[in-house]
């Protein structure tokens, strides 16, 4: 079916985002305490 194809791509997108914004968050995080001056 192509509505459950549908689903499983979105919801595996959805997912990598998802990855995606927490290893960016993670970063953001590292990348503060390394530069604690750096008040972006």
């Amino acid at each position: 079916m192509r509505l459950g194809l549908f689903l499983t791509t979105f919801i595996g997108l959805a997912g990598a985002s998802h990855i995606s914004s927490a290893a960016d968050a993670t970063w953001i995080a590292v990348s503060t305490l390394e530069n604690p001056a750096c008040d972006t």
